[in-house]
């Protein structure tokens, strides 16, 4: 949703629908775009980053460029952009899945189905999809009576599952490497080299694929089965460590694009056809990322604890 909103409000400024000196509000861009003020706020930050928008005095954002007589501090005209919506079972497992992997450093907790349809005002089933969905990678599990639930993610636990990706993760790499596509191989590169590009204005839903290429999709390719259904329980770190790291860490970008380049280093060695060198760069990739993590555990923790959504409790 940062990432919609981001490009349509630039293509605005550079065809001239959004003049010089006009100004951006959090609020007006939320309600332009039908999303919350949290990825209308991530967007309007991506572009003071790039210097296409500058902090006004007081509040909101002026659009930079030359404009005679000065800043107007009109409102930029925005109220009638039309962008296709975002489907709403979408919408419902984008917020769940942030909030319950913030949700998770600080609590285990139960999730009432009855409570996400009415808190999002959606039926039972769309609130069941989403959780089925958040199910199938691993954020929540259910318990013996079938209530859905969400383990707290300790350090030690943390650790733990990083010590099981660094040792099978490279295996399954060399593995993989004997009969993946190269192409497959290339195409991730590539991919990821344009989004290096472009890290001001990456979110956490680009950050989760690029790190699913490289550690799910090219892996999967590995003959042994039985290996990658172990790695299937280390899958919820892929998608909720993007959204703890812009949450909780004080340089998220630094961080990613660090995380990404060793990423991309990983698959030069691979397309080199060197993939023992590319299994250890991998398995260094990972240690580094969990020394970064436990080294950052205790700032984490030290976040204040936000209140949990109506259909979120905990469970200790």
């Amino acid at each position: 949703m940062q990432q919609r909103v981001y490009a349509h409000i630039k293509a605005m400024i550079e065809d001239g629908r959004i003049r010089p000196g006009e100004r951006l509000l959090e609020v007006h861009v939320a309600k332009a775009f039908a999303v919350s003020r949290s990825p209308a706020r991530r967007a309007l930050e991506a572009l003071c980053v790039d210097k296409t928008v500058r902090a006004a005095e007081g509040r909101g954002y002026v659009v930079e460029g030359r404009r005679s007589g000065g800043d107007s501090g009109d409102l930029a005209n925005i109220a009638e952009m039309v962008v296709e919506p975002v489907p709403r079972w979408k919408q419902v497992y984008a917020e769940m899945e942030q909030q319950i992997c913030i949700g998770v450093v600080y609590h285990s907790l139960r999730i009432t189905e009855d409570r996400v349809a009415e808190h999002f005002d959606v039926s039972r089933t769309v609130a069941r999809d989403a959780l089925s969905r958040l199910h199938s990678i691993g954020v929540v599990g259910k318990d013996r009576q079938g209530r859905w639930e969400a383990e707290r993610l300790t350090a030690d636990r943390l650790r733990s599952l990083y010590e099981l990706r660094w040792l099978l993760e490279p295996q399954a790499l060399i593995q993989s490497a004997r009969t993946v596509p190269i192409e497959r191989v290339r195409h991730a590169h590539e991919k990821l080299e344009q989004a290096l590009n472009d890290i001001p204005t990456l979110g956490s839903d680009t950050h989760i694929d690029l790190e699913s290429d490289l550690h799910i999709e090219l892996l999967s390719a590995c003959p042994n089965r039985e290996l990658l259904r172990v790695l299937e329980r280390t899958h919820s770190l892929l998608v909720s460590n993007p959204h703890r790291l812009n949450f909780c860490v004080g340089t998220p970008q630094a961080h990613m694009e660090s995380s990404l380049r060793e990423h991309l280093d990983v698959l030069d060695l691979w397309l080199r056809e060197r993939p023992e060198a590319a299994a250890d760069a991998l398995r260094t990739h990972l240690q580094e990322s969990c020394e970064f993590w436990l080294n950052s555990w205790d700032r984490v923790e030290a976040r204040p604890t936000l209140p949990l959504p109506s259909y979120m409790t905990s469970s200790e």
